[in-house]
Order: structure tokens, then C-alpha cells, then sequence
């Protein structure tokens, strides 16, 4: 599902003969798709719901549009929930979608299954298309020979060299994400997309060699915007706050605006370190009304709020983000956090499980279950079963 492999949602527009009520429910259901890519995320899903009742043979197309309009908003778990629906309502492309996703997000062995049962289900439609996506999965294992018994690898796009070490990465195996980047750079060493991925890494594990490959990185690209982003993250990452602010001034003085939004994120999370807090958040706040979608913008003000003990703000902050999204274990963990606070502990304990259900990572949900102890194992129970040996 990275760049280049999303269908866009016209394309489903023309594959049957269609009545006078299909044309008009069609048109409101593009109409939904942009509503989704504007904000209004719940008039999108309310507008779809109607027409699936209308129409139920549509509840495939409906979940694609919604699946694929949460997955260029940069929310991976709601367009795999979509995804998901799109194949239990009789689509099986769904399940390639929701396959791609997950690889994505670093769920390789569930995609791996995935993958495997759409072929099973349908060799002749679906063999050729799932191969490929096998040999890229396994290739980012270094599992070369069972790469090769997919798909022979014969003219490899940069494209595809470049999902090899993103999944790579996804899986924390750094040293074949590496690796992948490097043969982009081989074929092709004027594109800045591998470099910048592999400072991501650097920065990733904290690794030293983020400065100097950041500052190359720069120096071959000194006026590549999402080089220049990243490498304003090493220098927050580093303490190298002075530095950080002439990319960030340099990223303000551009005249296309289309990575505003991100360099803004980044300039609050200087003030942040830099103690101004009421500056930072006002900067926030503003991001989060532009884009109520964005995790990184909800998590960093849900952070200051659980600091600053504002449980209120917090509370309302994530009441709104989990209509929204309801598939993230983090909008779940903070949601649990502030809901403990205000003392409705039932409350509390049903989002602290969905967080723990939802975390991809082991660690995590190890690191929530343990915060969260107190309501999975109140004292009181414990002293009952003191009692009761």
C-alpha cells in the first residue's frame, strides 16, 4: 500500500451497468470519499451506512472508499478495519488490501497468512498478484531462496527495492532494511527517498551515525523538504536544538506549503523541549483542528495533558480522537489514563484491555497491562482471596 499502489476510488465507478438509483447513490458515495479526505470522517461513514441499507450489494465498494480514505489520511489500523469489512462483505480484494496494510505496519506474519489464504481461495485471480507480495515479505526476512520460489525478481522497480527495506524496517530488522536501501542508491543514487529512510533508522535506534549521514544526506540534498524534516528530528533527538532551528527557517521560507503542516509539528516539539509549553500547545491545537486524524499531533498533546494533570482537556482531547479512530492501542491507553482519573474505573479498565488487544507490540502491552494493575486486580479482590486461602 506504500507510494504508487493505491487505486483511486473512481476506478470503481465503471465495472457494472447501473439502474438511475445506483448512479445517484454512486455519485453520493464519491461525494463520502471527499468528505472522508476533508475531516469529516463521521459524515462519510454515516453517508456510506445509508447507502449500504439502501443497497447492501454496495458495502464492498462503501468499506473500500472509507479503507482507502483512512489509509492516505496516514491511518493504517482504521483502513485496515475497512479492509477487513470490504472481504466480509463479499469482496475477497479485501483481503489483499487489508494483507498490504498490515505489512505495512510491520504485521508481516498475519499479512503472510493472508496473502496465503487469498490465493488458496482463488488461485486463478489472485496467484500472480500474491507471489510478488511474498517474495517481497520474505525477501525482507532475508529468506532469499523462499523469495526466489515466488517470484525470480527479474526487473525490480526501485519502487519495490524500496517496500523490501520498509518492511524490513517494520519488523525491526534494520540490518536487511539497510541493506535494501543501499541497492536502491546502487541503481540510483539521485534519489533521496532511500537516504532519508535509512537516517530514519539512525534515528530510530539512536544510533550515532545519525549526524554525519544526516548532514551528507543534506549536503547532497540541501533542498529536499522531507530530508530536511527528518534531519531536524535527529537534531531534536541529539540536543542539537540550534542547528534544528535553521532547517526548521529554511522549511518556513519555502514557498510551497505542502509540508507546513509537518514543520509545524516539529517547531512545537522544540518548544516543548524548550520549555515553552503554552507556545507549543497553541501550535498544537491548531494542528489538531486542521487534522483531527493526525496520531502523532493527538499523542504529543494527550502527553502534555497527562504531565500537566489537565484530565479534563485530556479526556475530551481523546472522547474525540476514539470516534475517529477506533483502532489505535495508544487513543486507547490515554483514553484509559484520563477516564481512570475522573474515577470511572469500569470505564477505565474496558479501554486499558482494547489498548492492550489492539498494541501490535508485546512490550507495550506488557508496559500497559502493568500500569493499568490496579483495575484488573483490585485490592480489595486480593485481600478477599487472602482471606478465602
Amino acid at each position: 500500500m506504500k507510494k504508487n499502489r493505491d487505486r483511486e476510488a473512481a476506478e470503481w465507478f465503471d465495472l457494472f451497468e447501473k439502474s438511475e438509483q445506483e448512479v445517484l447513490l454512486e455519485i453520493q458515495m464519491l461525494s463520502a470519499y471527499q468528505w472522508a479526505l476533508k475531516d469529516s470522517i463521521a459524515k462519510a461513514a454515516s453517508k456510506m451506512d445509508f447507502i449500504t441499507k439502501v443497497i447492501p450489494e454496495f458495502a464492498g465498494k462503501a468499506n473500500y472508499i472509507l479503507g482507502l480514505a483512512y489509509y492516505k489520511r496516514g491511518v493504517p489500523e482504521m483502513a485496515k478495519y475497512y479492509f477487513h469489512n470490504m472481504f466480509a462483505n463479499g469482496d475477497s480484494t479485501g483481503l489483499y488490501y487489508e494483507a498490504l496494510v498490515e505489512a505495512d505496519m510491520g504485521q508481516t506474519d498475519s499479512a503472510f497468512l493472508r496473502l496465503a489464504a487469498l490465493r488458496s481461495y482463488n488461485p486463478a485471480k489472485y496467484h500472480n498478484l500474491v507471489r510478488k507480495e511474498l517474495a517481497l515479505l520474505n525477501q525482507s526476512r532475508g529468506l532469499e531462496m523462499a523469495a526466489l520460489a515466488e517470484w525470480d525478481f527479474k526487473g525490480m522497480t526501485n519502487d519495490e527495492q524500496m517496500r523490501i527495506g520498509i518492511y524490513a524496517d517494520s519488523t525491526a530488522g534494520y540490518g536487511f532494511a539497510l541493506a535494501a536501501f543501499r541497492k536502491v542508491i546502487e541503481k540510483d543514487s539521485t534519489n533521496s527517498a532511500p537516504y532519508t529512510e535509512m537516517l530514519k533508522i539512525y534515528r530510530k535506534y539512536k544510533n550515532t551515525e545519525a549526524i554525519p549521514n544526516g548532514e551528507y544526506l543534506l549536503k547532497r540534498f540541501p533542498n529536499d523538504p522531507l530530508a530536511q524534516l527528518e534531519m531536524a528530528r535527529v537534531y531534536l533527538d541529539f540536543q542539537k536544538l540550534g542547528e534544528g532551528d535553521k532547517l526548521i527557517n529554511q522549511l518556513k521560507t519555502r514557498k510551497d506549503t505542502i509540508h507546513k503542516y509537518q514543520t509545524e509539528l516539529v517547531e512545537a516539539k522544540y518548544l516543548l523541549v524548550r520549555k515553552d509549553t503554552a507556545k507549543a500547545m497553541t501550535l498544537l491545537g491548531k494542528l489538531f483542528k486542521q487534522n483531527v486524524l493526525n496520531q502523532e499531533v493527538i499523542t504529543t498533546l494527550a502527553e502534555v495533558y497527562k504531565r500537566k494533570k489537565e484530565n479534563e482537556k485530556g479526556y475530551r482531547l481523546m472522547y474525540d480522537a476514539i470516534h475517529a479512530n477506533t483502532e489505535n492501542a495508544e487513543i486507547w491507553y490515554y483514553l484509559a489514563y484520563f477516564t481512570r482519573a475522573y474515577g470511572v474505573l469500569e470505564d477505565a479498565k474496558f479501554d486499558a484491555e482494547r489498548a492492550i488487544l489492539l498494541s501490535p507490540n508485546p512490550k507495550r502491552k506488557e508496559e500497559i497491562a502493568r500500569e493499568f494493575d490496579d483495575l484488573f486486580n483490585p485490592k480489595e479482590t486480593q485481600e478477599v482471596q487472602k482471606i478465602e486461602l
